[in-house]
């Protein structure tokens, strides 16, 4: 395989930039209700969208966008191991967006992208370098008032892939990118949330096991404040019992729960990284312990 060079790998980053940025119409004119996402009657602007993006089942790197008035205003986005890749500045006139120009971990703009809109809808998204040299560019095509596919071309106008959106309830929940050759190659998922602090990264339905002196499963939803609730399942005693608790904003979670032949709880302290769910529990009557692991589930 011939090694990439300098401007191979520059164009790589802006196509990476392109996907991980998939999403540029999300809540685009919230304040009308003839916007690009049908609204309920119980809609409002998120606060904030968070985006997984996922290689073969494994999650590679993630997105957090900040809204004002129900426009992204910001966007950073991290690789898995929690290190910062970049990060997005919004720039919206006449509640439309007008670009968003990128930096690099060390403050430095790299590029930025244009929006170009057809009967108040966004129909074209182009990427240009610092230079202002166009990279690529993804023609949008809408079902209704949802936007259904994004083919994407380079700065010659070849295809080089296409991306699908898949919508559930009025929101776009996953987008997969395909090659040229049709070949899928990675997808995203989304997660939204009205918070008041940045707990609301941990929105979402997670699942997993515990074992030790007792074994079983756990399910926990997560709501945008940081409260859990869920359930428990214990094969040695046969029974579902409630849990209930909290994750802080740096994402330390404790939850406890009994079950009904219990004389006290069982406690569940952990921690989630990356969507991944690790910790101990502890009863103290009986004097059981143990360790408990899972994940956040993809998808709605």
């Amino acid at each position: 395989m011939k090694k990439p060079n300098d401007k191979s790998k520059i164009i790589n980053l802006f196509l990476m930039v392109l996907f991980l940025q998939i999403v540029m119409i999300i809540g685009c004119n919230s304040d009308d209700d003839s916007g690009y996402i049908p609204s309920a009657p119980s809609y409002k602007p998120y606060d904030y969208t968070l985006e997984t993006n996922y290689e073969k089942g494994d999650i590679t790197d993630y997105s957090y966008y900040e809204y004002v008035n129900g426009f992204k205003s910001k966007v950073i986005s991290y690789d898995n191991d929690g290190q910062l890749l970049l990060y997005g500045k919004y720039t919206v006139s006449d509640n439309k967006y007008e670009t968003c120009e990128y930096y690099n971990s060390n403050d430095q703009k790299f590029g930025y992208k244009k929006f170009i809109y057809s009967d108040d809808k966004i129909s074209e998204i182009r990427l240009f370098d610092n230079t202002d040299q166009l990279i690529s560019k993804q023609i949008i095509v809408y079902n209704g008032e949802y936007y259904d596919t994004a083919t994407i071309y380079d700065n010659n106008d070849n295809i080089t892939g296409r991306i699908d959106y898949a919508w559930n309830n009025n929101l776009l929940y996953q987008a997969d990118y395909y090659d040229a050759l049709d070949n899928l190659e990675s997808s995203i998922q989304y997660n939204y949330g009205l918070v008041n602090s940045e707990k609301g990264v941990y929105i979402g339905n997670y699942s997993g096991n515990y074992d030790g002196d007792d074994a079983g499963t756990w399910t926990l939803k997560i709501d945008a404040n940081g409260i859990a609730s869920g359930n428990a399942f214990s094969h040695y005693y046969e029974e579902t019992y409630p849990l209930s608790g909290n994750v802080s904003v740096e994402g330390l979670l404790e939850v406890s729960g009994r079950a009904s032949t219990w004389v006290g709880d069982a406690f569940f302290s952990g921690i989630i990284v990356h969507n991944n769910v690790s910790g101990d529990w502890i009863q103290h009557t009986y004097n059981q312990t143990g360790t408990f692991t899972g994940s956040k589930n993809i998808g709605i």
